[in-house]
């Protein structure tokens, strides 16, 4: 079994719009196949890769759900408060349902974004 990978790119702008790119192509991929999600900043464009598996893995199939992300986003908060955010969102989610949790800057603010499965 081998890890893939796939990079979407945008323009900063768009971030709101290429976390739904990413999260589309990972409800695509399905529980069976995703192995993570990761976004950071490369120049003046947002960068998302999407981790996965060539096969599905076995035992990890479910009902159907869909890939959803919640963003904690800010220009005056510290490291500290987004990551507390994000933790507790996680917390409420669960651990059966969550993906992972990647941050990265945009224009001197954090981003922090929780990934995780829902029902579709």
């Amino acid at each position: 079994m081998q890890a893939r990978f796939y990079i979407f790119r945008s323009a900063w702008s768009s971030w709101q719009s290429l976390f739904g790119e990413a999260a589309s192509y990972l409800t695509e991929l399905g529980p069976e196949r995703v192995l993570g999600v990761s976004h950071s900043a490369d120049k003046t464009e947002g960068v998302i890769t999407v981790w996965y598996w060539d096969q599905p893995v076995a035992g990890r199939a479910g009902p159907p759900v869909r890939v959803a992300f919640e963003a904690f986003r800010g220009l005056w908060a510290t490291w500290q408060t987004l990551f507390h955010d994000a933790a507790e969102f996680v917390s409420r989610v669960g651990p059966q349902r969550v993906i992972g949790v990647s941050h990265s800057e945009d224009k001197d603010a954090g981003v922090v974004t929780v990934w995780y499965w829902e029902e579709a």
